[in-house]
Formats: C-alpha cells, structure tokens, sequence
C-alpha cells in the first residue's frame, strides 16, 4: 500500500499438544530444541507442546494455516527419538500459524530507502513476540531521531541487494 518491497514471506509452522506422560518428559517448562533435527518441546499445561519444522519438500511459503495432519508422522519419528516418552502419547490438539520470513531469516529494522518517512520491522522467523520489546525501542529511538546504541547495518533493507546478509542457522 505504501509502494514499498519488503522481501519477507510465510511459512507455515504447525504445534503439536499431547498430555504429558507420567514418566520420562521433565518438570522444567525450558523449551528444548535439537537444532540437528528442528525437533522442539515444552511443558504446557497438564500437556507437552512439541514440533519442528517442515522438511525441504515442505509447501514453501504460503498463508494456509491447515493444519497438515500428514506432516505429523515425520514430527512423531523425529520425537520418539528425541523424548522417548511420546511414543505412546495421544495428540489431543494442534494448530498451524505463520512464520514471518525474510531470506536470511533475520528481521528487516529500520527507515525505508523508498518512501521517505517510512520505517520497517518485520521478518522475525518466529522470534518477534520474543524480540519485540527491544526491537521496538530500538526503532522508536531511531524515529524520534535518537542514537539507539545499536548497529541496525546487519538488519538494513539493502543487505539483500548489497549481498551483506549472514543467515540465520538455528531457525526452527
């Protein structure tokens, strides 16, 4: 609407909720990740919320958020591997949502080269209720015409265009 190209898509990310089992899963609420397999987990509730990301024939970027039920055997493999206790674990719900994404999967933060006026933050990879305390702040000062105390260069616009980007490796 405002005639400005950001390079960012969705990516659908599905959650996966069982009851916890009696034994064999922790207390902790800490999210686990396996970065090897994009496998995750956390106590929720009375429940285990587990999942992980599409593999590399997943439906590529997209704004169905169906949840796909035949993804749920490749999610099943990878967690009884990894917390062996859900192998006789019921899903008892799900829910697909939308990771935000640009091409190196870090967030775009900052003043558009476009239209004048025009600011940017978007992009976060799943990260940005996380992130947006701080980046929030950080781009109101950058509005208000304050030094924000921190490099926005890795997180430009133009580090597309001006082959700069470092890819993000721990995207779930």
């Amino acid at each position: 609407m405002a005639g400005v190209t950001t390079p960012v898509d969705p990516f659908r990310r599905h959650i996966f909720i069982a009851p916890a089992p009696k034994t064999g899963v922790p207390e902790s609420k800490i999210m686990v990740i396996d970065f090897d397999t994009t496998f995750y987990f956390h106590r929720e509730g009375a429940g285990i919320l587990f999942g992980m990301a599409p593999g590399p024939n997943d439906d590529g970027s997209t704004f169905d958020m169906t949840v796909q039920w035949d993804f749920l055997p490749q999610v099943t493999e990878t967690a009884v591997r990894r917390l062996p206790a859900l192998a006789d674990a019921a899903i008892s719900h799900a829910w697909a949502g939308l990771y935000e994404t640009t091409p190196d999967a870090n967030p775009i933060i900052g003043p558009s080269s476009a239209v004048s006026g025009f600011y940017t933050i978007a992009g976060f990879s799943g990260h940005g209720f996380q992130h947006s305390p701080a980046a929030g702040r950080i781009l109101a000062d950058v509005i208000a015409g304050r030094d924000p105390k921190f490099d926005l260069t890795p997180f430009s616009e133009h580090r597309f265009a001006a082959g700069r980007s470092n890819p993000e490796h721990n995207v779930v």
